[in-house]
């Protein structure tokens, strides 16, 4: 059985400061069975200011879904001062929040 690529994209986006940019490759590939696998590679932030300030983290999320209608997994890239982390603060919250909420209630207005 064989996977083969039906997408591979660049995709581009502006950094925090907006003089550069952020990059990564998207694709998605199907196996014989058509079964299909997407995702994310590559990712680089592409501005010397922004490159010595942040890093990119995934807050990854599983919900409830059918399989016809996806794998239940959201997944968003963010870009996060370093030295700090979504994983490590976030994650303590055992409330309902919402990501935004919780990077509220995880870090002060001044680190933000």
């Amino acid at each position: 059985m064989s996977w083969d690529t039906v997408y591979d994209r660049l995709e581009k986006s502006s950094c925090a400061c907006g003089k550069g940019s952020i990059r990564r490759h998207s694709y998605m590939r199907m196996d014989d069975w058509n079964r299909t696998d997407d995702g994310y590679y590559g990712e680089e932030i592409l501005c010397e200011y922004c490159s010595k300030k942040f890093h990119i983290e995934h807050y990854i999320r599983n919900f409830f879904c059918p399989s016809w209608e996806g794998d239940g997994i959201s997944d968003i890239p963010f870009l996060v001062p370093i030295g700090m982390t979504l994983q490590h603060d976030a994650s303590l919250k055992h409330f309902n929040f919402k990501l935004d909420e919780k990077i509220v209630s995880s870090y002060e207005k001044s680190n933000i």
